[in-house]
């Protein structure tokens, strides 16, 4: 008989790593097979519908249906509608609106298990009363409000019912996909650019899933609001951060002061439209100046997570999700800054290179910040999106590498800023459609003390990296 043949070392391994990559798919999911399974038939059939999403009617409908699934589908989920409804610049008012009530309107647990979910966490005995039906619920907890002994009003939040598991059997799934992206395209010797592209996907999982988990922890959150408290204490003129109540609180609630408020959109309606421009500059300073001289800042500021006083204070809620930077990180971040103003290109490079970006074509990530800069001006996402789509065709034509379309890798903790500050600029757009960076930047030049900038730590940097 003859033989065979072999077949390929390289069509082998590539068998292999498709056996392990689908191995890997099943003992992740096992537990919920049939929910990833709802996840791959979403995206199927959402690229299926791409096409035909042409007039505004038809958007609506895709993004109602697509709302209904994300939410159908649980919390790591509901962060990706979160984010939707944060950019309808992005997306579109039609297609983004359907997806709003995912900020703060998910569906609920009612009835005799939430008194069960309520009086498990905390101790009624320390509470005069106790409002069992939820006031609001979004991707991971619900919020109840109650009065303590004492009379003061308060809110309880709590992990939802099988979240937690949820989340982590998510996060296994889409970890062991990414993973196996990462072999696959190391075994095949694919491009740089499509290698980085699997680790950047690799290491953007992963930071998702500290970011969920980091959420998960209520203890944590406690914390985080203690020192945004600090930060922003109850005579602040422009702020206002709920007081924790730490004696009630437990190691499945977090307790507060109650603190209502109005929509941020609200401050949209403001006349004459000067009003309302104003007021996205001062969100956006708040955050900036939070940023360059604290070094954390808001991991999840998205419209149900904000709203405005009767006094017109800037009200935080929800801080499950921080990012805090090191004092070095924060130089780093001045001097990027002050590079991308300045329209240095080249400088800014070196700046991402020192916070430790992989830089995987030099050239196209100057033209890169070229197109960002610019977008600073306008925050007109289409046009950015336009002029790499324009630059990634003439890379292909030229043969170039693939790096030179996608040139940069961020490391986590500067990738969770970036999101941060996009959920931002759809907050802040919304309103005031005109806003942009280089009018709130011009505000701060003439608001933030000169030492805010220009602090012994910034001082020192430049004198190591510019001078020295």
């Amino acid at each position: 008989m003859r033989r065979l043949p072999a077949p390929p070392r390289a069509a082998l391994e590539r068998f292999r790593l498709g056996e392990t990559f689908g191995r890997a798919i099943v003992a992740a999911s096992s537990t919920t097979l049939a929910r990833n399974l709802r996840v791959a038939q979403t995206v199927v059939e959402l690229q299926a519908k791409l096409p035909s999403l042409t007039t505004p009617a038809r958007r609506a409908a895709a993004g109602e249906w697509l709302a209904e699934r994300l939410e159908g589908l649980g919390a790591t989920y509901i962060k990706v509608g979160q984010f939707i409804a944060s950019r309808s610049d992005v997306y579109g008012d039609d297609f983004a609106s359907a997806f709003v009530g995912m900020h703060d309107g998910v569906a609920a647990v009612r009835g005799e298990q939430a008194r069960d979910l309520v009086s498990a966490a905390v101790d009624v005995s320390r509470f005069e009363s106790i409002d069992y039906e939820a006031a609001s619920a979004a991707s991971i907890a619900q919020v109840h409000r109650g009065r303590l002994a004492d009379g003061r009003r308060v809110v309880i939040k709590v992990v939802r019912p099988g979240v937690r598991e949820s989340v982590r059997a998510d996060m296994r799934f889409l970890e062991a996909i990414a993973s196996a992206a990462v072999r696959v395209a190391d075994a095949i010797d694919a491009s740089p650019g499509a290698r980085a592209g699997a680790r950047q996907a690799l290491d953007t999982v992963r930071d998702l899933s500290g970011y969920l988990c980091e959420e998960l922890d209520l203890r944590a959150e406690a914390r985080n609001l203690e020192r945004f408290g600090a930060i922003y204490p109850p005579e602040h003129a422009e702020v206002r951060v709920p007081r924790l109540v730490r004696e009630a609180c437990g190691p499945d609630a977090v307790v507060m002061e109650y603190v209502p408020s109005v929509s941020v959109r609200s401050l949209g309606r403001r006349r004459p439209p000067q009003a309302a421009a104003g007021h996205a500059r001062r969100i956006m300073l708040v955050f900036i100046r939070q940023l360059l001289t604290s070094g954390i800042v808001h991991g999840d500021p998205h419209v149900g997570n904000m709203g405005v006083d009767y006094s017109g204070r800037l009200v935080m809620y929800d801080f499950g999700s921080v990012v805090r930077l090191d004092r070095e990180e924060v130089c780093h971040v001045k001097d990027l800054i002050a590079s991308l103003v300045i329209g240095d290109a080249r400088r800014a490079v070196a700046v991402l290179r020192r916070m430790g970006a992989d830089v995987l074509d030099e050239g196209a990530l100057e033209a890169y910040v070229g197109d960002y800069r610019e977008y600073m001006r306008t925050l007109d996402f289409r046009a950015m999106a336009a002029s790499a789509a324009s630059r990634a065709s003439a890379v292909a034509k030229q043969g170039a590498t693939a790096a030179s379309a996608i040139p940069i890798v961020l490391p986590g903790r500067i990738s969770r800023i970036v999101r941060s500050f996009a959920l931002l600029e759809g907050v802040c757009k919304a309103i005031d459609p005109g806003f942009n960076y280089f009018d709130t930047i011009a505000e701060a030049a003439t608001r933030l003390p000169l030492e805010t900038v220009f602090d012994a730590d910034f001082v020192a940097y430049k004198l190591r990296h510019d001078i020295l």
